[in-house]
């Protein structure tokens, strides 16, 4: 029979199961970023960020927690934006062994070239809020006849963690990113100060013009005349996966080894919007999408009679296109496909395609191309490595055999004995997860984006040769290939070709990404930060090239 206080008994035991189950609920929105911290281990084997995720969590927890005893709804929405960036920083500390880059922010515009691993990215950021916007419930403390003056102790003593552990704080790293988008906002209004008139316009010029590339090498024998140049930006490649003792790229490393190639030579920026124009100019930009109205391979190689041809893997990607297009190619090609990205061996296709259309008209072509598949996130469509179950193996295997069924094509077709190849890549493979887990210990890196990367000239006939580079980067490429073919026009060139003694010695050993003051020196053998000074005076020299190249600056006519 049911007493009159049975419906009570039954509402509070039903409460307090709930007050239960919101106490897990709590006690999961918090441990879960200290797990990803942990699994970040794996990737950078330092437990400080872990026990940094900790600490905040622990100080969310404890706020919140406070709060709770006076308004648990407030309490909740306050938990609620506070860990959004916990969980921010310790995911992408998950996938990468460090938090959120400026860089990473600069690119979003090209976050579709990461489809690749939207699944994985997409379940753990949907685990992510929902844990986030779980129920709380306060944690109460019998012994003390105030948990919240327990609480205020704690959080005291701990609070103390973020301040001292700057460099791997979720909170702190943060901070650190709205002080470099102000920097980065103040370092634009510099450059646009520097050229506001003709005669600022005029001083740049000359600063930075130069009359000749110079004569670094007499034409090779065996080089036909006015071959046809083809450049080929591979997507993401450091020497490393080239050296592999797995044989990763066997064809790569067959025309390495068989033609003329630079060792300790390295990108200068970063990501692949840099890297492809700053390697066509020889120059450094400012923001993805910039443009440069100064000298460029591909306009000297215009004025010597060739017909020049970009192809372009991501047509549906209108800001990429755009950008290709300023380039002033006499023609940017995708095939006629607008709505999907091509494949390498797509994309070889249609280089061969372009150099068949020009030996049928009897036009010299520069064909300058960048293949995708070896993105960060993309898996093999073909051609898997071994067993298949590593896809970043798998899509550097890929790459490599359509690179080889291009080369034999070419062969096959007799185009080869009037064609240089020249093979590189847009910028070093990305340091992420699926690389520290592929290539660590036995190659460890201290730079996500900087590294040694390859630059292969080859063509029938050619003598192998290895030439140390000796820590210069890539902004030699287009002064190279001119010096070799005997090519030479005036200039604003930042950098020398690799065949000569460099004229910015410092300067062409040092990687920038300029809007993310992120740079270090290549020239000693092992990667370092500048010192303040060298930081200083570098940037002041590329700041006034930027100046130079802006597209809101008085640029020179004609």
């Amino acid at each position: 029979m049911e007493t009159p206080d049975s419906g009570n008994f039954l509402r509070t035991d039903r409460t307090v199961k709930r007050d239960r189950v919101f106490r897990v609920f709590t006690l999961v929105k918090f441990i879960l970023p200290i797990v990803f911290a942990l699994f970040a281990v794996r990737l950078n084997g330092n437990l400080v960020f872990a026990f940094a995720v900790l600490a905040e969590c622990l100080i969310v927890f404890l706020i919140t927690n406070l709060i709770s005893f006076w308004n648990t709804i407030v309490a909740w929405f306050l938990g609620v934006i506070l860990m959004l960036t916990v969980y921010l920083q310790s995911l992408v500390l998950f996938f990468t062994g460090d938090y959120v880059l400026l860089i990473m922010l600069t690119n979003l515009d090209s976050i579709e070239a990461i489809k690749g691993r939207a699944v994985q990215y997409g379940l753990m950021i949907a685990l992510s809020l929902i844990v986030i916007f779980l129920p709380v419930k306060n944690f109460k403390i019998d012994f003390v006849k105030r948990s919240g003056i327990l609480s205020l102790i704690c959080l005291l003593t701990v609070g103390w963690v973020p301040y001292m552990l700057e460099d791997y704080s979720p909170y702190a790293n943060l901070i650190w990113l709205i002080e470099k988008i102000q920097i980065k906002n103040q370092t634009e209004d510099r450059i646009r100060n520097l050229m506001n008139n003709d005669e600022d316009a005029a001083e740049l010029l000359a600063e930075f013009y130069s009359e000749s590339v110079g004569d670094g090498i007499v034409p090779p024998d065996g080089l036909p005349y006015e071959p046809n140049i083809v450049l080929i930006f591979t997507e993401g490649l450091s020497m490393n996966v080239i050296r592999d003792e797995r044989n990763i790229m066997p064809n790569v490393t067959y025309y390495m080894e068989n033609g003329l190639h630079f060792e300790n030579y390295y990108d200068h920026t970063a990501a692949t919007f840099r890297g492809i124009i700053g390697q066509l100019y020889s120059s450094h930009q400012y923001n993805n999408g910039d443009t440069n109205l100064l000298v460029s391979l591909q306009s000297v190689m215009s004025s010597y009679g060739y017909e020049t041809t970009f192809v372009n893997p991501e047509p549906q990607n209108q800001i990429f296109t755009d950008y290709l297009a300023s380039f002033g190619f006499d023609t940017l090609t995708s095939g006629g496909v607008e709505d999907y990205i091509l494949s390498d061996e797509e994309t070889y296709n249609l280089v061969f395609e372009s150099l068949s259309e020009g030996e049928e008209n009897g036009t010299p072509q520069f064909v300058a191309a960048y293949t995708f598949g070896t993105h960060v996130g993309n898996d093999s469509p073909s051609h898997e490595f071994g067993d298949g179950s590593n896809r970043l193996l798998n899509r550097f295997r890929y790459c490599d055999w359509a690179f080889g069924e291009f080369m034999d094509r070419l062969r096959d077709s007799g185009l080869m004995e009037n064609t240089l190849i020249v093979f590189t890549a847009d910028h070093a493979t990305y340091v992420d997860d699926e690389y520290i887990l592929t290539f660590y210990p036995d190659y460890e890196r201290d730079h996500a984006f900087c590294d040694k990367i390859p630059l292969i000239f080859y063509y029938d006939g050619i003598t192998p040769e290895t030439i140390d580079a000796d820590g210069r980067n890539s902004l030699d490429l287009a002064p190279t290939i001119m010096d070799y073919l005997d090519i030479d026009s005036p200039n604003y060139f930042l950098g020398t070709s690799l065949f000569q003694q460099s004229r910015n010695s410092f300067v062409e050993r040092v990687f920038c990404v300029p809007d993310s003051d992120w740079s270090c020196y290549t020239g000693d053998g092992d990667l370092r930060n500048l010192t303040e000074e060298e930081n200083e005076e570098y940037m002041e020299y590329i700041e006034s090239y930027l100046a130079l190249t802006s597209r809101n600056g008085i640029m020179p006519s004609g």
